[in-house]
């Protein structure tokens, strides 16, 4: 859930089709975007850890859980756009 909220996110912030993308397209994209590239590795760590528990089958830990939380909470704020560029698009 965490990753569909994220990628809704960077769907509607990046118009990227991010639901659509498997991780490693998502973050090839992410590296070419001014805007993500700077905070490329929150958005692979999260993504990876929800590969594995997705994919693999693994069970993450109670930390691992709390890290992706915070890696896209912090990827989401730092991220957001100036109020300027918000008002400027509408």
């Amino acid at each position: 859930a965490l990753t569909d909220i994220l990628r809704d996110y960077i769907e509607e912030r990046f118009r990227t089709p991010a639901m659509e993308l498997t991780t490693d397209e998502m973050l090839d994209i992410a590296r070419r975007h001014t805007d993500m590239r700077t905070h490329l590795y929150l958005l692979e760590q999260i993504l990876r850890t929800a590969d594995l528990a997705k994919f693999a089958k693994a069970q993450p830990l109670p930390h691992e859980h709390a890290a992706a939380m915070d890696a896209t909470r912090k990827f989401i704020t730092i991220t957001l756009p100036e109020p300027s560029d918000v008002k400027t698009k509408q």
